[in-house]
C-alpha cells in the first residue's frame, strides 16, 4: 500500500528534471538564434530583402515612368536621381534579376503605369540576357508570381522577424564572426522606388566574364522574343505611351 504513494515524489522530481532540461534547451536554442542572426555578413540596408520582392512584385496603375529589364536596370537606374530633373513624374524601377523580356513580364511592366497618367513612359534596359528565352520561367520576376498571397503577407507585415531568421550557412556564420577572412564583401540597399544599390568590393572581374559566357552558351538571344518586343512598342506608341531603350 506504501509503494504507490513513495513512487509520487519519485516521479515528481522525475519531471521536474525534464522540465528543467527543456528550459534550458530552449533558453540555448534562442540564444543561437540571436547570435545566428547577429552574425549576418553583409547585412542589408534600407527595405528588408522580402519585404522589397513582395512589394514590388505587387505594384499596381501607380508609375508616369517604368524602368524595365533584368539586374543591370535593377542596379542602375536610380528613380530618386532621375526625379531631379524630372521633378513632375512618379518613377519606378522594376527590373529585376536575371529578367527577360517574356510576355508575362511586358504585361506586367504596362500594368505599373497609372492609366490616368498623361505621361506614361516606359524605359527598356536592353541587354544580350533581357533578349534571350528560357526553357523555363526562371529569375526573380518568375518567382516572386509564384509565390502565395499568404508568403506575400508575411514578408511585408513581418519583414524583420522574417528577414531574421532566414537560413544561413555556417560558411556566412564564419565570415560574420570573421569578416576580415571573407574574399568578398557585398552590400545591399533596397529602395522603395525599386532601385537596389550593390556595391561588391572587389569587383567580379574576369569571373564574371565566364560566368556569362556559360549563361549564353545555354540560352541566346531569341528571335521571338525580339519578337514579342517590338509587337509590344508597337502596341505601347499606338496608345500613347512613350517608349525609350537603351542599354544598360
Amino acid at each position: 500500500m506504501n509503494q504507490p504513494s513513495e513512487a509520487k515524489p519519485t516521479q515528481g522530481i522525475l519531471t521536474t528534471l525534464r522540465c528543467g532540461r527543456t528550459v534550458k534547451t530552449l533558453i540555448v536554442s534562442v540564444l543561437l538564434i540571436v547570435g545566428m542572426g547577429m552574425l549576418r555578413p553583409d547585412k542589408p540596408a534600407g527595405m528588408y530583402p522580402n519585404e522589397y520582392w513582395a512589394t514590388k512584385i505587387r505594384w499596381r496603375h501607380c508609375a508616369d515612368v517604368v524602368l524595365t529589364g533584368d539586374s543591370r536596370t535593377l542596379m542602375a537606374l536610380s528613380p530618386a536621381e532621375m526625379q531631379k530633373k524630372l521633378t513632375d513624374r512618379r518613377i519606378f524601377n522594376y527590373g529585376f534579376g536575371a529578367n527577360w523580356y517574356s510576355l508575362e513580364y511586358l504585361e506586367a511592366a504596362e500594368n505599373v503605369l497609372d492609366p490616368r497618367s498623361g505621361k506614361k513612359t516606359i524605359i527598356m534596359g536592353i541587354s544580350p540576357n533581357s533578349l534571350t528565352q528560357k526553357a523555363r520561367q526562371v529569375g526573380n520576376f518568375a518567382e516572386l508570381r509564384e509565390r502565395s498571397k499568404q508568403d506575400a503577407y508575411l514578408d511585408i507585415h513581418f519583414a524583420a522577424i522574417v528577414h531574421f531568421l532566414e537560413p544561413m550557412s555556417f560558411r556566412d556564420a564564419f565570415q560574420g564572426m570573421f569578416p576580415s577572412l571573407a574574399e568578398t564583401h557585398t552590400r545591399k540597399e533596397y529602395f522603395a522606388d525599386g532601385w537596389m544599390a550593390v556595391n561588391k568590393e572587389p569587383a567580379g572581374g574576369r569571373n564574371e566574364v565566364k560566368r556569362y559566357r556559360k549563361i549564353y552558351e545555354q540560352n541566346q538571344v531569341s528571335d521571338r522574343t525580339i519578337e514579342n518586343v517590338i509587337s509590344y512598342v508597337s502596341k505601347w506608341t499606338n496608345s500613347g505611351i512613350r517608349v525609350y531603350g537603351f542599354p544598360p
